[in-house]
């Protein structure tokens, strides 16, 4: 992992974006440091489907929406206590128009979809909001750069 300190933010490489490594960043320094680095891409996530973020998950965290305006509420804890799964049901998802930017071109209409958002989703929203921003890809470059 690279590492480079500026004032408040702390450059990094991809391998420390993930949404734990800046929680614990962020807990280390009551919230007075910021990392700067690329999000890593979600595991299994396909890049021409619906990610994580097109999903909208109440501030509860007992309900998610979907892209076409479905919502569910059946939410499992994930076994290694690092999020939620969201699992939408067949029947809400039949007829979807927008069924292949969900959905694999294999997958069976009778299975169901789910969404794992992480308990640190939020965190790696803000960050993404940030590496958008003019201030956010200057840094992000100079990582680059350093590398």
């Amino acid at each position: 992992m690279i590492v480079h300190t500026l004032g408040c933010f702390v450059k990094v490489d991809a391998a420390a974006g993930k949404g734990k490594t800046r929680a614990q960043v962020a807990a280390l320094s009551d919230g007075e440091t910021d990392l700067v680095a690329p999000i890593p891409q979600g595991g299994g996530t396909d890049p021409n489907r619906f990610t994580v973020a097109a999903f909208r998950v109440s501030a509860d965290k007992k309900t998610c929406t979907c892209p076409n305006g479905q919502t569910t509420t059946r939410v499992y804890r994930q076994g290694n206590g690092d999020g939620l799964s969201f699992r939408f049901v067949a029947k809400q998802c039949t007829g979807c128009p927008l069924w292949a930017q969900c959905r694999k071109d294999d997958a069976s209409p009778n299975g169901h979809r789910s969404v794992f958002i992480s308990d640190y989703h939020s965190m790696l929203r803000q960050a993404h909001t940030f590496n958008a921003s003019d201030e956010g890809k200057a840094l992000l470059m100079a990582v680059a750069k350093s590398s």
